[in-house]
């Protein structure tokens, strides 16, 4: 197979930090499951895959589009059918290969890709070292969707299992009014250039032309959405698309997936366990439909993903993140932060396609890389589980719209006249 791709990027300045990066995701990724029971990392999430999966898809990833093609000998480590149960999600728990199939799977290519880093290959052949740059990318991707199955599968049970201890976070925060960030409007530029590493879909860089708008100043928090639900949100199909409503009723949607309510109080299911719902903390959990039917409620509208960008590239790149240890999210932290990264991902009324201009890798690599499935929409910002080393403004995040599992809010938008 030639997997010298069309956009080949050049060699990255570091290949030592690059290497290193590698080796520490990789040991996140089994960090990430080490709280879990051998039976949790077998039993697949409603709706998404188990996390031994996971284990299995990001280490096949690595031998079929970077050892198998470029290292010296052909690498075939793992048992034949590996290409069958890895290549895509199966449908029904994962009893075989066991864990410890799957631990022996993962050593065995990370030493073959630590061989063929000391071979001096990266240095000599750029792309190679690209490949390397988009596994650890779609690691990281990978883990934010372990997590993601993790709180789905924890939720599915009566016990309201623990994952991981929440960290102390201080006093309770109230949530400061909500404010605007304005921006003129006019000529503005979105995706990125031909410099670094990014996934295809964030190239070429382009043009826009914005007509005068503003963004809130912080994401919609669990109070605010609450009184949506309080006036009859979820029972106002005028404030609905209809798409969304036939969706609110088929899936009998009262309240975001992980509300749960006793008596008067309501509770959400968290990574944490199960926490009482913080009026102040962003609403997560929605779907787009969701997050659409409650700005229309408001008297705004979900932003472009050109306007978000066109805000966001003006601010410093940090937020809350995986690194924090908090896996829900958490009150806007003081004035100045406005939530624009990490949290939660945010809805775009933006529709997931490629820009103007865009060149498809020739060959794609994985599902991350270029490929544009049919009615999806863009997320923006990054999440409370998202690794630090994904952010970037230009990252762009998709999911179907009536999709309730990402960690996923809103933020509104409106136009100024």
């Amino acid at each position: 197979m030639d997997t010298t791709r069309s956009d080949s990027p050049t060699v990255p300045a570091d290949l030592t930090a690059l290497t290193d990066t590698f080796r520490h995701t990789r040991n996140d990724t089994l960090a990430l499951c080490a709280p879990l029971a051998e039976g949790e990392l077998t039993c697949p999430a409603p709706d998404g895959s188990a996390p031994l999966w996971h284990l299995g898809h990001t280490t096949w990833f690595l031998e079929t589009f970077l050892l198998r093609p470029f290292a010296e000998q052909a690498v075939v480590v793992g048992h034949p059918l590996y290409e069958a149960v890895f290549a895509q999600p199966p449908q029904a728990p994962l009893v075989r290969p066991t864990v410890e199939d799957v631990n022996a799977y993962r050593r065995r290519i990370d030493q073959a890709v630590s061989e063929l880093a000391a071979s001096g290959e990266l240095d000599q052949q750029p792309h190679i070292a690209g490949i390397l740059e988009l596994a650890v990318e779609h690691e990281h991707r990978h883990q934010e969707a372990l997590l993601e199955d993790i709180l789905a599968l924890y939720s599915a049970s009566p016990f309201h299992p623990t994952y991981r201890e929440a960290p102390a976070d201080g006093e309770r925060r109230e949530a400061r009014p909500l404010g605007w960030l304005e921006h003129p409007g006019g000529e503005v530029w979105s995706g990125a250039g031909p410099d670094g590493f990014v996934l295809a879909d964030e190239r070429p860089r382009h043009r826009r032309w914005l007509p005068p708008f503003a963004l809130a100043d912080r994401l919609v928090t669990n109070g605010e959405y609450l009184a949506f639900m309080e006036d009859g949100g979820y029972r106002r199909p005028e404030l609905w698309l209809e798409a969304g409503w036939r969706a609110r009723c088929a899936g009998d949607w009262h309240a975001p997936p992980y509300w749960l309510r006793a008596g008067d109080a309501w509770w959400t299911m968290t990574l944490h366990g199960l926490q009482p719902l913080d009026p102040a903390a962003p609403v997560a959990h929605l779907s787009y439909y969701e997050a659409d039917a409650y700005a229309r409620w408001a008297g705004a509208r979900l932003p472009d993903e050109a306007e978000w960008e066109a805000i966001a590239a003006t601010r410093p790149v940090s937020g809350h993140l995986r690194a924090d240890g908090l896996f829900q999210p958490r009150p806007a932290q003081g004035e100045d932060d406005h939530q624009l990264y990490g949290g939660l991902w945010e809805w775009t009324r933006s529709p997931y396609a490629p820009y103007p201009g865009h060149r498809p890798p020739c060959p794609p690599l994985g599902e991350y890389d270029g490929r544009f499935p049919p009615g999806q929409l863009v997320l923006r910002g990054g999440a409370c589980v998202t690794p630090a080393a994904r952010l970037r403004p230009t990252l762009r995040e998709h999911a179907a719209a009536d999709c309730r599992r990402r960690f996923t809010g809103l933020r509104l938008a409106r136009d100024l006249d």
